[in-house]
């Protein structure tokens, strides 16, 4: 049942994306290409103030202060402030008056910082700037570059629209203020930091519109030893569609970090909104996104690669339009990854089948491993088929998964088939995978959909823990076990299942509550349940143990092939009988009735409740045990097994603090042993076909005396307790001449007492009255008892077949 595209073969992910100081360089001499220089326009000394009305270049090889200011200031050049082949020190350059700039504004710094501000030009709505910003800083100052509200800077050149470079030991900084457009007409990068050094880049943006016509839009890159980091506090990032990213920031060294922090704004008409990596160094890769200072959307799949990744979502809305390459909303390649949804919502692309959250370490073979999502307030909606919310796709072995519901919803508007709220998927051996649901919503309506899917990998652990909130699968399955992915055969093989689901937890699946695939006839699936939950459980090849502890259970248990258990306890029904199927299965579909011991137990409290035995099918052994339960129905049959009895019965026994009532005149094919009370119900006429073992107590003594018990096989009486004796108890009608009846037709042994309760009084009849039908030459002592009645006192006695007819048996006699 596997829907989504698997993350594997894609070669480098992000070679080829980082820009080192000699692109820098380059870039900057292309900028100066062709054009005229006369040094020291707006004269010498610093700060230097340029007030004319026009210029055509500005150039200050030596750097220092360089200030605009006049506000019809017209410049059709470029300008250009410090060098790095120079010795000036810091480079500083400010527009703070003027109209147009027309060239590229470049300020470098070779032992110092090359900071550029660009404030507010005279005219607003049009281009302000029509070329390209660089500031490069190749000593200890930072190299920085803030443009402020209402700068419109549009570059048709080949080179970045805004770019801030270091190369020593401060920080590459481009802070964008609200009102700011920042337009990238050819294609490359809009805003670019970019570090070798010690130091950090970082990008600001606090408003205003970046656009770029393709490629990426915004990137933060250190290939040094600081972090990378950018802020999106408000404005816009929008791209040309399929092949833009929005954000991008990459770290390189040990220890680093690379992060993404949204508190709002909005990033759309892209296929990558946000780009986090970490590659070439074991370090950190962060995203978080919130709402804090506006409304935050976000179009395009959100990336994050790194030996250990973080997604945190406050706030805000996230979803994809434009088909990317990877699957999901959320993507995390990680050694160890984590996703927390505290709030927003999710929606995953429409015309394909992705997850909102997509984690995964095909790239990462350290220890440890542990890939972890928390829902705790988020509203993933799933709107393609075959989609997810939680896709967790699990390389090499022995790794560790886990997803946690705690709030939020999970829903499928706009899909109609095979949707998943949580896939794990190995692609190795020994992992363990964990889903633990304490609150939240899981509403899926499509076709065929899947609360938790699973594929098998050898070795796998998969614990289940549901102990609140509500799953709710109308046309699916809650939990689907699948063969292994692409039918590997290297993947097939035993895994372990365990699901517990407490008193708080409400769930249903219209076509399963289980459906287990898995072909290996050594898997073990323990199953309990508490709440409220309805669907069928198919317990598959191998071993369920299901456990019914409390709450209710409709639908139906079918054990299928294995040594399947079912043990019913502390469940209440009052008068309302159990009508469910519990059906143990056969091993080999039911071609080996011999191979398999399937035992249903009903224990630990168990009180007042009523079974249609007819629904008890392909059980080897029943117990009950601290339990009061009455059957129902026509039939009980219990199958033989190889290691069993001799007469290829199943084994029925009712243990200590026990009581078993039979309410019909029911069939037992088994071997029954009591060791408390077995009761017969009114006139009803119940068989057991096989051997009896009374160490306890055979009630039939309620009010009527015309209820009888057939027993096919051998009886035996008091051979494992003290005193020494089984126990019956009958009503006696005198006056009828008549008595509840027990019919043996095997051999009897041991002793048993018989109680003798007098419902009509009258002269006891000549030939006496038949308690126990049994063979001829039966032991005389098997039954013993006496009955009171005026001055006479009468005993059972056996008696062999009589000539009148009367058949052979323990009579209470005159």
């Amino acid at each position: 049942m596997q829907t989504i595209k698997r993350w594997k073969d894609r070669g480098t992910r992000h070679g080829g994306k980082s820009m080192l100081l000699a692109s820098a360089a380059l870039t900057v001499m292309m900028m100066n290409a062709g054009l005229a220089k006369a040094d020291n326009e707006c004269g010498s000394g610093s700060p230097v103030f340029c007030k004319a009305s026009s210029y055509g270049n500005i150039t200050y090889p030596d750097g220092g202060v360089v200030l605009l200011e006049n506000s019809d200031m017209i410049v059709t050049g470029n300008i250009t402030i410090g060098s790095l082949s120079n010795s000036g020190g810091q480079a500083f350059f400010s527009a703070s008056l003027y109209r147009s700039i027309s060239g590229a504004i470049n300020v470098s710094a070779p032992t110092d910082g090359a900071v550029i501000g660009i404030n507010t030009p005279s005219i607003t709505g049009v281009p302000a700037i029509t070329g390209p910003i660089a500031a490069t800083a190749a000593g200890t100052g930072d190299a920085s570059i803030t443009i402020h509200q209402d700068v419109w800077v549009r570059s048709a050149m080949s080179s970045r629209a805004v770019a801030s470079y270091q190369k020593n030991s401060g920080d590459a900084v481009v802070t964008i203020e609200a009102g700011a457009f920042i337009d990238q007409v050819g294609d490359s990068l809009a805003v670019l930091t970019e570090n070798i050094g010690s130091g950090n880049a970082v990008v600001n943006i606090n408003g205003g519109t970046i656009r770029n016509e393709g490629g990426a839009i915004v990137r933060a890159d250190n290939q040094g030893i600081g972090n990378t980091s950018i802020t999106l506090a408000s404005g816009r990032i929008v791209g040309a569609g399929a092949n833009s990213v929005g954000l991008e920031a990459h770290a390189t060294s040990d220890g680093s970090t690379a992060s993404v922090i949204v508190t709002s704004g909005t990033i759309e008409n892209t296929a990558e909104a946000i780009d986090v990596y970490h590659r070439d160094g074991d370090g950190t890769a962060l995203v978080s996104i919130d709402e804090t200072t506006g409304e935050t959307k976000i179009d395009g799949e959100i990336y994050i690669d790194a030996t250990v990744t973080q997604f945190k979502l406050f706030d805000g809305d996230l979803s994809t339009t434009i088909p990317g390459g990877f699957e999901g909303v959320v993507i995390l390649d990680s050694a160890v990854a984590t996703a927390d949804l505290m709030g927003g919502t999710i929606t995953t692309f429409k015309d394909s089948a992705s997850a909102a959250v997509y984690l995964t370490n095909s790239d990462y073979n350290e220890d440890p491993d542990m890939l972890e999502a928390n829902l705790i307030g988020t509203k993933i909606n799933i709107s393609g088929n075959g989609g997810a919310a939680f896709f967790l796709d699990v390389f090499d072995n022995d790794r560790n998964s886990q997803v946690n519901i705690s709030g939020g919803s999970i829903r499928d508007q706009g899909a109609t088939s095979r949707t998943q709220a949580v896939t794990f998927e190995p692609d190795g051996l020994n992992d363990t995978f964990g889903f633990d649901m304490s609150g939240g919503l899981i509403q899926l309506d499509a076709q065929d959909a899947v609360g938790v899917l699973v594929t098998t990998g050898a070795g796998t652990n998969y614990e289940f823990d549901l102990s609140g909130g509500e799953i709710s699968i109308d046309k699916g399955t809650v939990i689907f076990i699948d063969v292994p992915i692409d039918n590997l055969d290297s993947l097939n093989g035993a895994i372990s299942v365990s699901v517990a689901i407490g008193e708080k937890m409400t769930a249903s699946g219209g076509k399963a509550l289980l459906d287990n695939w898995n072909t290996s006839e050594d898997t073990v699936i323990d199953f309990t349940t508490s709440g409220t939950v309805a669907g069928d459980i198919f317990g598959g090849a191998g071993k369920i143990n299901f456990a019914w502890t409390g709450g209710t259970f409709k639908n139906n248990f079918y054990g299928q092939r294995g040594d399947d258990t079912a043990t019913l306890s502390g469940i209440y029904f009052g008068s309302t009988p159990i009508n469910n199927v519990f059906d143990g299965g056969e091993a080999d579909d039911g071609q080996d009735t011999q191979a398999d011991i399937d035992t249903i137990s009903f224990t630990k409290g168990l009180t007042a409740t009523r079974l249609n035995a007819e629904n008890i099918l392909n059980w080897e052994k029943l117990s009950v045990e601290n339990a009061a339960i009455g059957f129902t129905g026509s039939q009980l049959v219990l199958d033989g097994y190889s290691s069993g009895n001799s007469n290829d019965l199943g084994d029925f026994t009712i243990g200590t603090s026990s009581a078993v009532t039979l309410e019909t005149s029911i069939q037992i094919s088994a071997n029954m042993t009591i060791s408390n009370a077995l009761s017969i119900l009114g006139d009803s006429a119940p068989e057991i076909s096989g051997n009896f073992q009374n160490d306890g107590s055979i009630r039939m003594n309620d009010g009527t005396a015309r209820g009888s018990l057939k027993i096919g096989g051998d009886y035996s009486a008091g051979s494992s307790q003290s005193p020494g004796y089984g126990t019956l108890s009958v009503n006696v009608d005198l006056a009828g001449g008549m008595s509840d009846q027990v019919i043996i037709q095997g051999t009897i042994s041991g002793r048993t007492k018989v109680v003798l309760n007098k419902i009509m009084d009258a002269p006891m009849p000549e030939d006496g009255i038949l308690i126990v039908k049994a063979p001829e030459n039966s032991p005389s002592y098997a039954f013993s008892g006496s009955l009171i009645s005026g001055a006479n006192t009468y005993h059972i006695g056996f008696r062999n077949t009589s000539g009148n007819g009367m058949p052979s048996g323990y009579y209470l006699m005159p």
